[in-house]
């Protein structure tokens, strides 16, 4: 953790403990000193990754796509035959050949 994002509740206490006087609003009680230095020196509180909600550990392996090359480039291909397997449009097949969707 960087020091300076530590060192503002740090000071916020040390201030506290000094004596510093802070003007109350009426209609909200008053802490102590004590308090108020626990209060500050808590911190900021940060979501953490299972409280979104989507995280989660799939141990289970999911079932082969068998995503790839079909046929090399020496290799005879008749019309119809797949030559190349993919999600968008990575690679392109040339001239004469048209791409399946």
């Amino acid at each position: 953790m960087r020091f300076l994002t530590m060192q503002r509740p740090f000071l916020a206490v040390a201030a506290n403990c000094v004596g510093v006087t802070r003007p109350t609003v009426t209609g909200v009680p008053s802490l102590g000193s004590a308090q108020w230095a626990n209060v500050l020196a808590w911190g900021r509180r940060h979501a953490s990754v299972k409280a979104q909600g989507a995280y989660k550990k799939k141990s289970k392996r999911g079932i082969p796509k068998k995503l790839g090359a079909k046929r090399t480039g020496d290799q005879y291909v008749i019309p119809g035959n797949i030559i190349y397997k993919q999600r968008g449009t990575h690679w392109w097949p040339g001239e004469n050949c048209i791409m399946g969707r």
